[in-house]
């Protein structure tokens, strides 16, 4: 009996020496002062987390709880979370300490210190840009195009350039 307490108990504290896998993200965005700025991104448990704080002089902190890069999104004000709005945007953060410098209006230019997989992500949509400077054209003609039939067959015609993006990925 002895040993059976023993051996639970060495159990349990190993599994409170494990070091805590989360992030620190310490930021500051330039113009943004006593405003509610938003986090979204899924945690270590697989679940779909917003946090919030509020700026203060510019500068804010967030801390969670993640085991691997995730993808992240910032608001700024709890805007619609739209993709044309300046003051959202998403990013990967990734265990450990980040720092991030942002504008208010300008969300979407940050510069990020402290994760490798969002600095790749920005590497491959570098590379992609040229072939979305190509399609924009095609896109544009089919939010325009008032015919449902002849729109579908203009999104087909987008699977060439698809291709040649998902060769980068």
């Amino acid at each position: 009996m002895k040993n059976i307490f023993w051996t639970i108990l060495a159990v349990a504290l190993s599994a409170c020496s494990e070091p805590y896998r989360g992030f620190v993200l310490d930021g500051k965005i330039q113009g943004a002062d006593n405003e509610l700025l938003y986090l979204y991104y899924t945690d270590s448990l697989g679940v779909w987390s917003k946090d919030s704080v509020a700026v203060k002089e510019g500068k804010f902190s967030f801390r969670g709880g993640i085991t691997e890069p995730t993808t992240a999104s910032l608001c700024l004000g709890g805007g619609r979370m739209g993709m044309d709005d300046p003051n959202v945007t998403n990013f990967w953060i990734e265990p450990g300490a980040m720092k991030i410098a942002l504008v208010k209006g300008d969300l979407k230019n940050y510069m990020l210190e402290g994760s490798a997989t969002d600095k790749e992500a920005k590497e491959l949509e570098q590379q992609k840009e040229p072939i979305m400077k190509e399609l924009q054209p095609l896109i544009q003609a089919y939010y325009a195009e008032k015919d449902h039939e002849k729109a579908a067959e203009m999104r087909d015609g987008w699977e060439p350039y698809h291709e040649r993006m998902g060769k980068i990925d």
